[in-house]
C-alpha cells in the first residue's frame, strides 16, 4: 500500500470538488497536512458546506476532513420603497 503525498491529495481533492459540481470549486480552498484536509472559503449555504465535504471525503488517502468554510448568504435583492 502506497501512502498518497498530500500534494497529490491536494490536487485530487480540488478535482474531485470541480467534478462534484455542487459547490464551485474557485470558492473552496484545499490544504493537506499528513492526509488530513482542511476546506476554507465562503458557500451560500449549509447544503454546499456538507456537498463540499462528501466530496473530498472519498479521495484516496484523506485520512480525515476540518470543514472550515463559512456559510455567507448573498444579499436579498429587494425593489425599494418608494418615498414620496
Amino acid at each position: 500500500m502506497t501512502r498518497e503525498t498530500d500534494a497529490a491529495i491536494a490536487d485530487a481533492a480540488a478535482n474531485a470538488l470541480t467534478w462534484y459540481r455542487a459547490v464551485a470549486p474557485d470558492t473552496v480552498t484545499v490544504t493537506v497536512q499528513d492526509g488530513w484536509l482542511t476546506l476554507t472559503g465562503i458557500v451560500v449555504d449549509v447544503q454546499q458546506r456538507g456537498a463540499a465535504e462528501r466530496a473530498v471525503l472519498t479521495v484516496r488517502g484523506v485520512r480525515g476532513v476540518s470543514n472550515a468554510l463559512r456559510v455567507v448568504r448573498p444579499p436579498c435583492a429587494m425593489p425599494h420603497a418608494e418615498t414620496s
